[in-house]
């Protein structure tokens, strides 16, 4: 497992397509290994750790640059978002 410092999420280019929104989060809640889809991600979260407060802010104006971006995500993805706290944000 690693430390949250090592990456600063503002140099993170904001992900793309599912697989890149599951693997950062999957970084950042500390799970045993990175999950391909944020459904696996969300059966999987018990093996990690929420993150804080600062943090999902963070990630949530990363999904929401991705949007922005022209992210896409089926309904089932934006439903496991929802159950990691994950709201898009400018």
């Amino acid at each position: 497992k690693a430390t949250d410092a090592i990456f600063d999420l503002d140099d993170i280019p904001p992900p793309s397509s599912e697989r890149e929104l599951a693997w950062l989060l999957s970084f950042y809640w500390h799970v045993d290994r990175a999950c391909n889809s944020l459904a696996d991600l969300a059966a999987h979260l018990s093996e990690g750790e929420r993150p804080s407060a600062q943090t999902l802010e963070a990630l949530s104006r990363a999904y929401g640059a991705g949007l922005a971006q022209g992210l896409e995500l089926p309904p089932a993805a934006q439903q496991a978002l929802g159950s990691l706290g994950i709201a898009a944000q400018g």
